[in-house]
């Protein structure tokens, strides 16, 4: 029997684990394929997925990030996929079009990686304290406007209106997308290859995110994804940003009816896990195989309810729940208006260096409460544009 390996980013999540296990277990009886298992962390998945491009050496297929994999194929370490294989796989027809482009390098018309499990970024409010201030529902967040405006009926009658990560969070980057969309900026001009983040449109919208902090009171500053969880799960915040998977740990503590979900505006980040297989595969017919399997109807279908994450497939964003469930259709739409990230080989750097600039932006304005916010997004943005900007050119 031949034996692949597939590395995937699922530790920690038991169902989603054991739902996986029982993919493979079928794929084995059909296709006389064993596929072991390697999970990889979130912390350290990227860590881990560089050592494979680096070293040739390791799974034959992989989940990886959608903003990785330009940085993989600049490293030639991905296989790309054949126009039979492709055809096989349905063609990009049957995924989420900006999905299915993210698997793709630049304008090039070659196919690297194939969206598996998509994920976007909403905005989770409670029902009862919307209520309780007479805003409308509809309305409510529909522009970055609405949503400061809705924070500030809310801070008369909330004791934390408004909660999110303050501490070191890569979430902190795929919600601040919105806010700089919604202004007309953008992170990079892919043609020449310059960033944008530091332009007037973009820091508008940047200076519109963290103008929030307002609304942060004492309790709600200072914490990590986790515990801003907890807050706004444990009925203490009224609005909050998160990814579309914490809607299970809304469902699994019978909050549904309490909680609502908006979309983070007309144009949500966008991303997903796609399937990438490797240069170095020791059995690339079985790997191609297996990508056909894990990205097929019936396996999206069956198994997607038990992930965290969302089908990267239109057929399926067209069926129950997401046609039936008032937030399924919120994620669905999300998932077909929403944008990703530009294609561009050094967009890995770009996102780690912003990020990471982003969580000494949120320490200095928790730190200096009397200070300009557009001062301080000046003093770390336009430095490191300038950096990024020589080092790109």
């Amino acid at each position: 029997m031949i034996e692949i390996e597939l590395s995937t980013m699922l530790e920690g999540e038991p169902k989603a684990s054991s739902s996986l296990h029982s993919l493979l277990d079928e794929f084995e009886a059909r296709h006389n394929i064993h596929v072991r298992l390697i999970p990889l962390s979130y912390d350290n998945a990227w860590s881990e997925v560089v050592k494979f491009a680096l070293y040739s050496h390791g799974p034959d297929v992989s989940a990886v990030g959608s903003t990785w994999i330009n940085n993989l194929i600049s490293m030639n370490a991905l296989r790309p996929f054949t126009e039979p294989e492709l055809d096989r796989l349905g063609g990009p027809a049957v995924f989420v079009p900006a999905l299915w482009r993210c698997g793709q390098a630049g304008n090039s018309s070659q196919v690297w990686a194939i969206p598996w499990l998509a994920d976007t970024r909403l905005i989770y409010y409670r029902r009862d304290w919307l209520k309780a201030v007479g805003l409308d529902e509809a309305t409510a967040f529909e522009s970055p406007a609405d949503l400061q405006q809705t924070l500030e009926r809310l801070q008369t009658q909330v004791a934390i209106p408004w909660v999110i990560p303050t501490l070191h969070s890569l979430n902190t980057l795929h919600y601040l997308a919105s806010w700089i969309w919604s202004a007309g900026g953008d992170f990079v001009n892919p043609r020449s290859q310059e960033v944008l983040f530091a332009q007037p449109e973009a820091v508008q919208g940047i200076q519109a995110y963290f103008g929030l902090q307002r609304y942060l009171t004492p309790a709600a500053r200072g914490l990590g994804e986790r515990q801003t969880n907890n807050i706004f799960l444990e009925g203490q915040a009224a609005v909050t940003l998160n990814g579309s998977w914490m809607w299970l740990d809304i469902a699994s503590r019978q909050l549904t009816s309490q909680v609502g979900v908006a979309p983070l505006f007309k144009t949500p980040f966008v991303g997903a896990e796609h399937l990438a297989i490797w240069k170095h595969a020791r059995h690339v017919g079985a790997a191609v195989e297996l990508v056909r399997f894990l990205t097929s109807r019936q396996a999206q279908s069956n198994h997607l309810p038990n992930f965290s994450l969302l089908p990267t497939r239109p057929d399926l964003l067209s069926a129950p729940p997401f046609t039936d469930d008032p937030a399924h259709q919120v994620m669905g739409q999300a998932l077909k208006t929403g944008r990703v990230y530009p294609s561009i080989p050094r967009w890995g750097l770009i996102e780690d260096r912003l990020s990471a600039s982003l969580s000494q932006i949120w320490a200095d304005i928790l730190a200096e409460p009397h200070s300009e916010v557009e001062v301080i997004l000046r003093r770390h943005l336009e430095p490191l544009a300038n950096r990024l900007n020589a080092h790109l050119k």
